[in-house]
């Protein structure tokens, strides 16, 4: 546990009160750029959005220590972040106390939800390098974005097309090699081509903690003044070993996982409308180990697990009667319309078809006939299931006069196994001046059970084909204060969730359950602010400080929670670039966490998690303007460190490495 904690966060995180003033000016200059957001279905820049959103820019990206999305996403307290290793091995997200679950994931605006899991919405195809920003809204958003969005969503944009050429490569302890290439042309008439690839591999950092990972993505289109089209198509590979991650009795785990989208981006704009339409085709493919097999692991002979001599402690047909296959597709078409009305704001109209379905050999109904695995001639699919979502959404954005503001608009949903569901939100916001504004605001939210949730029933784990969808009252007051070279975002928020989905494991019981749960009651708050300078002694570029609070009641007793009531207490992050030379940098992050919940630890003893202080930092040369070199420590402090209970993830990590750009 990390004694000194406390005592640092109440140190470093007030000195952002006291150098803000030594070193702020006054609006002169117009330095932090608006960006357009998704706190709403009409886009808006940044401090007109009547949400808490949050955007992490592409110059904070480039200059951070980070060498996955998932490491990127830590940086905020907006975020819960809970990751089972490295280099974006599995990482979960939770937004205000939610699970992995509620949180919805997006690329370019297109969801990545996977019908088998949460834990698959992380599996991407990104790379920090060819990432231009990230956004994030924090509170329910099914009004926006259907189901899913339960506790909040982000939005990850990459980079947009142009001439350039780049290369990024960084090795460091554990074997590890971290590599990243792109290219991307713009010609003639606005057509363009990008071509983006990266690997990364380790060791491991203890047993059973290797990785190998590598992603390739080709983007093709054309960009015009009053319309564009965009056509992307992306394929991912990752292999790890998953030391604990679901079974302490059974530690040595592994996964490989496939991943391969395709979509179709088209948008056309006129004078009074803005069209846009989005096919997208996603397919993932899931291995799971529940005994590592091959060199030096376990081998399967005569039915029995066996690794150096020993057998496994039971006959896998008693439960385990060989690996876990997946294969799930996700088929989507959306069409958006938004009308520009002049003086009663803008209309946003769109529908939106979504198929899912699934091929298991331990999730859905029986099929009549086995599909034989791909590249597995002993392994069969033998279960499959299957459901259509429909979707029709109004939101209208409307100016009420120079100080007040409405937005509202509602969600309708059609489902074949669940049935039809109207969602409802609204925001008021009112502008004090031009740099001051606040808002208050209520969404409905839902998000219907994945097929783990429903089918799951292998070696103690049981789900259950009667659950229905989860829903919420979200509730949320803030405020908003903008300035040329600062900004400060304030949140109040309340979740009133109803039918909870968890699982969880009752009194006197071994047996791990899927339940709608009675009800839960979360309350929080969340702040974030940011300060650029200018020219100052202390040589600082600008600072961030973001923090926040979650907290919740529950109605009922009797049982242990896994996912619902294991959430993130407090999270208190600070970021710091320090420019001392115009060839030579320095980022600095610390990240505090605090966990409320507890987990039952090898030896069947109920444990809290530790208070953990992790602090990165990154220096950076330039030798030329489109050459650098860079090094970079994480959890400098070398605490011990687990997201998920019980497993932990790597203390001091150096790594090293260049980047070239032309």
């Amino acid at each position: 546990m990390c004694r000194k904690c406390p005592i640092i966060v109440k140190t470093v995180f007030p000195f952002v009160f006291i150098i803000t003033p030594l070193f702020a000016q006054k609006d002169t200059s117009v330095v932090l750029k608006e960006v357009s957001v998704i706190g709403s279905r009409t886009e808006k820049p940044l401090k007109e959005t009547p949400r808490n959103v949050w955007v992490i820019t592409a110059d904070e990206i480039r200059q951070s220590a980070s060498r996955s999305v998932n490491e990127l996403l830590q940086y905020s307290a907006l975020l819960d972040v809970r990751s089972r290793g490295p280099l974006d091995a599995q990482t979960d997200l939770s937004i205000r106390g939610g699970t992995f679950d509620q949180a919805l994931v997006m690329v370019n605006g297109i969801k990545m939800l996977d019908p088998q899991t949460g834990h698959h919405q992380m599996n991407l195809f990104l790379h920090p390098t060819n990432i231009e920003r990230i956004e994030i809204l924090p509170g329910g958003a099914s009004r926006l974005y259907g189901q899913g969005a339960f506790s909040g969503a982000i939005n990850i944009v990459t980079k947009p097309a142009s001439n350039r050429i780049l290369a990024d490569l960084s090795v460091g302890d554990f074997g590890l090699v971290n590599a990243a290439a792109g290219w991307s042309r713009s010609y003639k008439k606005g057509f363009f081509v990008q071509l983006f690839g990266h690997l990364g591999s380790h060791s491991g950092y203890m047993e059973n903690t290797d990785l190998n990972s590598y992603a390739a993505t080709l983007s093709l289109g054309r960009k015009r003044s009053r319309s564009s089209w965009e056509w992307q198509t992306s394929f991912h590979n990752k292999r790890f070993g998953a030391q604990n991650f679901y079974s302490f009795r059974f530690p040595f785990q592994q996964e490989e996982i496939r991943l391969f989208t395709s979509s179709f981006h088209y948008r056309k704009k006129s004078d009074l409308w803005t069209h846009t339409f989005i096919a997208f085709y996603r397919e993932h493919q899931d291995r799971f180990e529940l005994f590592r097999e091959g060199p030096g692991w376990f081998r399967r002979t005569n039915g029995l697990f066996i690794r150096n001599g020993d057998t496994a402690r039971f006959s896998p047909t008693l439960f385990y009667t060989g690996h876990n296959f997946h294969r799930t597709h996700v088929a989507s078409a959306e069409w958006t319309s938004t009308l520009d009305m002049g003086f009663f704001g803008f209309l946003n109209l769109g529908t939106e078809l979504r198929s899912e379905w699934i091929y298991s050999n331990r999730l859905g109904s029986p099929l009549s006939k086995p599909v034989q695995v791909s590249g597995y001639p002993d392994a069969f699919y033998n279960r499959y299931a299957q459901r259509l979502n429909i979707a029709f959404t109004i939101d209208h954005a409307l100016p009420i006069n120079d100080k007040w503001s409405v937005n509202y608009g509602l969600w309708v949903n059609q489902n074949s196994d669940f049935g039809r569901r109207t969602f409802f939100g609204a925001e008021l916001q009112y502008k004090y001046n031009q740099q001051t504004s606040m808002w208050a605001g209520y969404n409905k939210a839902f998000r219907i059970p994945t097929y783990t949730d429903l089918y799951y029933n292998v070696g103690g784990a049981v789900g259950s084909i009667d659950l229905q969808p989860e829903l919420a009252d979200n509730y949320e007051i803030g405020v908003r204060k903008t300035f040329h070279k600062s900004v400060f975002n304030g949140s109040v928020y309340l979740r009133d969730a109803k039918s909870l989905i968890d699982w969880i494991v009752r009194e006197n019981s071994n047996l791990v359950e899927a339940a709608n749960l009675t009800a839960v009651l979360y309350w929080g708050a969340d702040a974030q602010y940011k300060q650029l300078f200018d020219a100052n002694p202390l040589k600082i570029s600008w600072i961030q400080l973001s923090t926040g609070y979650n907290d919740f009641r529950r109605q009922f007793s009797g049982f242990q929670s896994v996912y619902a009531l294991d959430i993130l207490q407090w999270k208190g992050a600070f970021v710091m670039h320090h420019a001392l030379t115009k060839a030579l940098d320095f980022n600095y992050s610390f990240v505090y966490l605090k966990r409320s919940g507890t987990y039952t630890d090898a030896f069947d003893q109920i444990q809290a998690y530790p208070d953990v202080l992790l602090v990165n930092l990154k220096t950076q040369y330039r030798i030329k303007e489109n050459y650098a070199v860079y090094a970079e420590i994480t959890n400098l402090l070398n605490q011990m460190h687990m997201d998920r209970g019980g497993i932990l993830l790597p203390g001091r990590w150096l790594r090293a490495g260049a980047t070239l750009q032309l």
